[in-house]
């Protein structure tokens, strides 16, 4: 497990890499909530599920940033990221068609900016 740490209001990149693992057909999700109990419907940021891109497939890793505007609203705090990836039937041989895995919870710890900027 990890943990990150990130400014409220900047870009924040999340990403999992998966070698030799052949993407195509997956779908990627990830939220990022204060707790791990919490409903993914109740995260502060989220994405997807949405399918992979052609250059996630190629790099075997999928990747996803979250905007500013969208992590300027989260308040303070350190939360848990969640990615999960849907997998078709024929990619791993141990899950039923439409399985899941989900990633350890890493950790990410928002933090406020030191600089306030004025306009005049």
């Amino acid at each position: 497990m990890a943990t990150f740490t990130t400014i409220i209001g900047d870009s924040f990149p999340v990403s999992a890499t998966l070698m030799g693992q052949d993407l195509t057909g997956w779908k990627f999700a990830c939220t990022v909530k204060k707790n791990k109990d919490q409903a993914d419907a109740s995260a502060v940021l989220t994405v997807g599920p949405r399918d992979v891109t052609a250059g996630e497939i190629t790099a075997s890793k999928f990747t996803h940033v979250f905007t500013a505007a969208q992590t300027k609203v989260v308040p303070a705090g350190e939360y848990y990221i969640d990615m999960q990836f849907t997998i078709p039937a024929s990619s791993v041989d141990a899950l039923p068609a439409g399985g899941m895995l989900s990633t350890p919870a890493d950790t990410v710890e928002f933090s406020k900016d030191v600089t306030i900027r004025e306009t005049a």
